[in-house]
């Protein structure tokens, strides 16, 4: 009844709003959570190499340094 008073509930009323107005946010939503999904993804894995880097000096220092000094 209302939607053929006014075009603009006509337009509301009908499925046009979904794909001009809220598939655009969703979108946008979705956009930024991938790219800060992505971006602590390759932070995490920044430092995880970091970590397995140090780790793996530390124990040949460790093995070859710390171990001679107590066996002799």
């Amino acid at each position: 009844m209302m939607c053929a008073v006014s075009p603009w509930l006509s337009f509301c009323m009908s499925g046009w709003i979904i794909i001009f107005f809220l598939i655009p946010f969703i979108c946008l939503y979705v956009t930024c959570f991938l790219l800060i999904f992505f971006f602590f993804l390759l932070l995490f894995f920044i430092f995880f190499f970091i970590f397995l880097f140090f780790y793996f000096f530390l124990s040949l220092f460790f093995i070859f340094v710390v171990k001679k000094n107590f066996l002799f």
